[in-house]
């Protein structure tokens, strides 16, 4: 049995967990305090997303929703799940964006095995954009497998295909329809990005490019991206292509792979 209860004074809450007669109990701001958060961003909510065998070996995990102030709509999601082998609880850190943009669970191929889904607000951030613009950042999916959360997106190809043509479009000022699946995992509007200013066109493209990568498609992406910036009105020119290049390296997409840290042992009250 899993719940959220708050503290006497309600100076924090407490994660409860019922496991084989003894009771295991965290304070969220504690898990809050040994995770990369901003430390003066105290949160003023936390939900149960998903109680869910993530990675199918026969254990639930818990997958936590914590918001800061309403001034301030930054989420954190963060995993707790139990360790067979050490008999312990750790805490491993899914992500976090601007509300809305911070990942959620998806059953996306309906077997009951939940995936996140994210957008990569990190490869945004390389390019120098800044929060409000998380949004316009290539599609993320991400897997719980033995105590890591990993990188999957490259088995979605249909999905990742569909984000780059909604970039593409966005930059060539024309709308497109896009597939419920698509939309079920990532809701878009190609009618709102049109009327965005061409400020916005090199983060569209920076997208699209690395969407191409994750296809391996990134020639193709490279000659479209040079193409479309031989016109007068290409935003690209306002960086280097050689800051979008680092990014495209710095999170993975030109050398395979994501960087992923390892989880964290989170020390428990036991209530008897």
């Amino acid at each position: 049995m899993v719940e959220l209860l708050p503290a006497a004074d309600y100076s924090d809450v407490y994660l409860l967990i019922t496991r084989e007669q003894e009771q295991y109990r965290f304070s969220v701001s504690a898990m809050q305090n040994r995770l990369d958060v901003d430390p003066h961003v105290w949160f003023t909510s936390v939900k149960i997303m998903a109680l869910s065998d993530l990675d199918l070996d026969g254990e639930p995990e818990i997958v936590l929703d914590i918001s800061p102030q309403a001034n301030r709509p930054y989420s954190s999601v963060m995993l707790v799940f139990w360790d067979a082998k050490s008999q312990a609880y750790y805490l491993k850190d899914v992500g976090g964006a601007r509300a809305g943009n911070a990942p959620r669970t998806v059953d996306i191929e309906g077997d009951n095995r939940l995936e996140f889904v994210a957008v990569n607000v990190l490869f945004n951030a390389e390019l120098g954009g800044v929060v409000p613009d998380e949004s316009f950042s290539p599609l993320q999916i991400l897997r719980f497998e033995e105590g890591q959360i990993i990188d999957v997106t490259h088995e979605y190809p249909e999905l990742v295909q569909e984000d780059a043509n909604l970039w593409l479009a966005a930059v060539q000022n024309r709308t497109i329809a896009l597939s419920d699946d698509y939309l079920s995992v990532r809701p878009a509007s190609p009618e709102f990005l049109v009327t965005l200013d061409t400020y916005y066109d090199f983060l569209f493209l920076a997208a699209y490019l690395a969407d191409m990568y994750v296809l391996g498609k990134e020639q193709e992406g490279w000659n479209i991206v040079q193409e479309m910036c031989q016109s007068d009105h290409c935003q690209l020119r306002l960086f280097e292509f050689g800051t979008l290049e680092r990014a495209l390296t710095v999170q993975g997409y030109i050398k395979q792979g994501h960087g992923t840290s390892l989880p964290m042992k989170i020390n428990a009250e036991i209530v008897k």
